[in-house]
């Protein structure tokens, strides 16, 4: 489907002209003139945004499962580091073997491939109060970047960069969904979570908030 959208979006008119208000990837979009490379922008464009906005909608998603409907005095920034943490989106972190790890830990050798599973330590009771518990008021005392076990987006030396562009966007995109008075169908009662590579929920209806 997304591959027939810029098939015939590349043939329609109506493109943006060149200027500095676009980005760099729409600037290369405005710029192309002919069919085969005004397809190849799109193309381009949309392995850059897609990831984004899986991301981004799965972080929310994931969110919105766990803690619908949410107190008014929770910030979406709490709820999304909480859900983060039950559900990260990187479940395991692989590393190859490598002659720096026995410095790490005489435990490890050289040779030793090593695989991280955040989606355990974030629920290991040994470094979480209330380990299976969906709270997001704990990140009112707690710093994501410096709480150990907690590594939705990596390793503190090497953490995906994308986290500083889809921790803003699931922030806007929960507070609209709050402020349209949306939350979890009461009368859904399951929901599916394939382990992929992407961990989130699979399908999570909405609607309107009852009123008493």
């Amino acid at each position: 489907l997304t591959w027939s959208v810029i098939a015939a979006g590349a043939a329609l008119p109506g493109w943006p002209r060149p200027g500095a208000h676009l980005t760099g990837l729409a600037g290369r979009a405005a710029e192309a003139v002919r069919y085969q490379d005004r397809r190849y922008a799109m193309g381009v464009y949309r392995r850059a945004a897609a990831p984004v906005c899986f991301t981004v909608s799965t972080l929310v998603a994931n969110a919105l499962w766990l803690g619908s409907p949410f107190d008014d005095s929770t910030s979406n920034r709490n709820i999304i580091y909480e859900a983060l943490r039950l559900l990260p989106p990187s479940w395991n972190i692989l590393r190859n073997a490598s002659p720096e790890y026995p410095a790490i830990d005489s435990r490890i050798r050289g040779d030793d491939d090593v695989l991280l599973l955040p989606l355990l330590s974030h629920r290991d009771p040994a470094l979480w109060e209330d380990a299976p518990a969906f709270r997001p008021e704990r990140w009112d005392e707690l710093d994501p970047d410096a709480t150990p076990g907690y590594l939705p987006f990596g390793h503190a030396s090497e953490r995906c960069w994308g986290r500083h562009m889809v921790m803003p966007l699931a922030e806007l995109l929960l507070d609209r969904i709050r402020g349209a008075g949306l939350v979890v169908d009461p009368d859904q009662r399951t929901g599916r979570v394939p382990l992929l590579g992407l961990l989130g929920v699979e399908e999570v209806r909405l609607t309107k908030a009852r009123t008493a």
